[in-house]
């Protein structure tokens, strides 16, 4: 079979390796130089044999048979430097190639069950087709298995690796993804116009700065449920996956001079809590609301659970901030046909957002505010629409889209992104410069209790036991005022001096020297009277909008025990299909939901009235991480309770009210059990009376609003408390 070598004309030979060449080239040319060995091993045997399966997927792929004894020998003896051959059409595509470690020297790996799992990583290799320093390789080495792809403009992206059929442990496939007979239909959800103000680039940041990254961002992955039972329900499978698919990752980033490194991967090897999410854009509010922190710079949910195979960002720039995470939804394959090569590009595109760039076909690059490409089809932004370019997209590009040119690996993010992240990298002070002496943000559960008109308690865990410091901050949530952090060693706090029925944003972050952390957001509304004639709005009050991502929970209880509270909303605009107020008839939302389903879009004359003992409402509104609304206005009318709201054990009576010390309950019948709840729910305290004489001790219990139901023969009568 003769040797097919990918050469650059003559004329080039003598800057082959100049300022222009990426940096895996250079560091090939360097080994050379050096005079280095690269053993040789041959890992792929061409067959003749047919299959109609991958024929119904791809055309002219090469079939082959893997050659243990050489992956043996390469995972065993770990060579600093290989040269091998893969078979393509016929021909013989030699690589050269140089060993890293993807892994930080940090790396841990996590499941649902268990704190820490020992894996044993492959073997792993970058570089590129000998003699071609235009060309990009990555490849991940097993003890029986390996898979890679190749990069450069002959083919756009060869991906090699095992036939996805039962029990097959030799047959391999070599393909372009030009070939691919299935549509690549993946899209991004992430909108270029999330900031709060559309900008653009400025000329500094898309062509001057660093050319590397002086700093490193170290990366966590959360892998759904199905890709651990795609990968056999093995948790070596699914992390020989993981790391093989992070070192085509890593690959793509090093070519651009941009350092990132695993430090985390977390497998669930049970149902997740994601199934079912729906869109792209839920399962990103999932993981946040999962995950709201996590042992990484960046995080990135992927999931095999999203029929639509997209992707989105929470934001542009998210690095030391809250939105510091991205999904991608990931098809592994079609039939028997692995598809490495868009499983890497919806991850690193996503990445790449958080990162910094914006698409390639926005109306911010080339110092005038236009476009690189017109790959999507359009434009984000008021410019013309370029056309498709030759040699392949850009990573940040819908040039995969069907009828476009594809996405060239070997091109990377182009010199316009890649200066965009490394300016956004090397400005970030959160980050360190290896990977290895971070500081992550560990705190979670972040929950406010005891809230009542002007007092709140928050709280929160530390999954860093050794850690003891902290700072917080409050701040109303239609404020744009600095924080004002504090300091602190304990990890309960009292709030005070607190507006009533007022939204506020509570924040807390771990104290790490001179880096400052990305802080853990929790918003929460203060108590009110509503029964004095109070507006009920969202957190943007009477005119603002609500804000993005938001999950609030606030219960609104009548005054007098004998009425119940009945809203109105005079306008309600949120947006539709995406944002959610849930209402629930009770105290907290384990209550019946009574609006089937949530409200949301326009729902402007809508009224609700409750039919519990208590006469509460509870709220729970839940928006996405894009587009926010005007909200809503509504009136709250306190109405007297009839006869069918209202158990018949009303024969009974309790003082004081407000309470200090001791709250009595007399009743003509018995009383079964007595339970004290906070306003946002939360039991306090339960317990079996059998009496018709109940003293409570409220002395401990913070000033506030809160909850006593008592237990009858046949169902319970619950009414508020004032704690002074």
């Amino acid at each position: 079979m003769k040797k097919l070598l990918f050469c650059c004309i003559t004329l080039l030979n003598i800057g082959l390796y100049a300022q222009n060449t990426k940096a895996v080239a250079q560091k090939i040319e360097r080994l050379e130089t050096q005079k280095t060995n690269f053993k040789k091993f041959n890992v792929l045997n061409e067959t003749s044999q047919k299959n109609t399966t991958v024929e119904n997927v791809v055309n002219n792929a090469t079939l082959a048979k893997i050659d243990l004894n050489s992956i043996h020998s390469i995972y065993t003896q770990k060579n600093n430097a290989l040269e091998i051959s893969i078979p393509y059409q016929g021909q013989e595509i030699e690589i050269q190639l140089y060993r890293v470690n993807p892994l930080s020297d940090s790396f841990t790996l996590k499941t649902n069950k268990k704190s820490s799992v020992n894996y044993q990583p492959g073997v792993y290799y970058r570089g590129i087709i000998k003699d071609n320093p235009n060309s990009l390789v990555s490849f991940s080495f097993f003890e029986d298995k390996f898979s890679g792809i190749i990069s450069a403009d002959e083919f756009q992206n060869l991906n090699i690796g095992k036939l996805q059929s039962v029990n097959n442990t030799t047959d391999y496939i070599v393909y372009s993804d030009l070939n691919l007979k299935v549509t690549n239909d993946w899209t991004c959800e992430t909108d270029d116009f999330v900031k709060d103000a559309y900008t653009d680039y400025p000329s500094s940041m898309i062509f001057e700065g660093a050319t590397t990254t002086e700093k490193c961002v170290a990366m966590y992955y959360e892998m759904d449920y199905d890709l651990f039972t795609e990968n056999n329900s093995n948790l070596d499978e699914t992390m020989d996956w993981m790391s093989a698919t992070f070192n085509n990752m890593q690959t793509l980033y090093e070519n651009d001079d941009i350092t990132i490194a695993l430090n985390e991967v977390f497998i669930w090897e049970t149902q997740d809590p994601y199934q079912g999410s729906g869109g792209s854009g839920d399962y990103l509010a999932a993981f946040n609301n999962e995950r709201p922190n996590f042992a990484g710079d960046v995080g990135q949910m992927i999931g095999a659970n999203d029929n639509s195979g997209g992707g989105i960002a929470a934001t542009i720039e998210g690095i030391c901030s809250t939105e510091n995470y991205s999904y991608a939804g990931v098809n592994t394959g079609f039939s028997t046909v692995p598809t490495y090569s868009w499983t890497i590009m919806v991850m690193t595109h996503e990445h790449g957002h958080v990162l910094g760039s914006r698409h390639t076909h926005a109306c911010v690059w080339n110092g005038n505010n236009t476009a690189i490409d017109g790959c999507a089809g359009g434009v984000e932004g008021n410019c013309s629409t370029p056309g498709y370019p030759d040699e392949g997209g850009l990573i940040m590009s819908y040039c995969h889209l069907q009828g476009r040119p594809g996405i060239n690996f070997a091109l990377g993010f182009g010199e316009q992104p890649k200066t965009v992240i490394i300016n956004n990298i090397n400005g970030k002070e959160c980050l360190s410069t290896d990977c290895i002496n971070t500081c992550f943000n560990t705190v979670q559960g972040l929950t406010l209790t005891n809230v009542s008109e002007t007092e709140a308690t928050l709280n929160w865990t530390d999954t860093d036991e050794e850690n003891d410091e902290w700072q917080y901050a409050v701040r109303a949530a239609s404020s744009n005022a600095p924080l004002s952090w504090q300091a602190t060693n304990s990890t309960s706090i009292s709030l005070d001096n607190l507006a009533a029925n007022t939204y506020y944003n509570a924040y807390v972050r771990k104290l790490c020297g001179d880096v400052e952390m990305a802080e853990v957001v929790r918003m929460f509304a203060t108590d009110a009277d509503f029964c004095s004639g109070i507006l009920f709005t969202d957190s943007g009050g009477n005119s603002g909008n609500y804000s993005d991502n938001e999950d609030v929970t606030r219960t609104i209880v009548p005054t007098n025990s004998n009425e119940k509270v009945k809203v109105t909303f005079n306008s309600f605009n949120v947006e539709n299909g995406y944002d959610f107020l849930y209402i629930h008839d009770g105290t907290d939302t384990t209550a019946p939901e009574i609006t089937g389903g949530g409200l949301t879009g326009q729902q402007n004359g809508a009224s609700f009235q409750s039919s519990d003992e208590t006469g509460a409402l509870s709220f729970r509104f839940v928006s996405d991480v894009f587009v926010t609304g005007s909200g809503w206005v509504a009136e709250i009318e306190c109405q007297t309770l009839g006869v069918d709201d209202v158990s018949a054990y009303l024969d009974f009576s309790y003082y004081p009210n407000p309470v200090l010390n001791q709250l009595n309950i007399q009743s003509k019948n018995e009383i079964l059990d007595v339970a004290v709840y906070n306003i946002a729910g939360q039991k306090l305290n339960d317990k079996s009376i059998k009496s018709m004489d109940v003293s409570l001790d409220f002395s401990s219990y913070p000033s506030g609003t809160y909850i006593v139901e008592l237990k009858f023969k046949e169902k319970p009568v619950r009414f508020k408390i004032i704690k002074k």
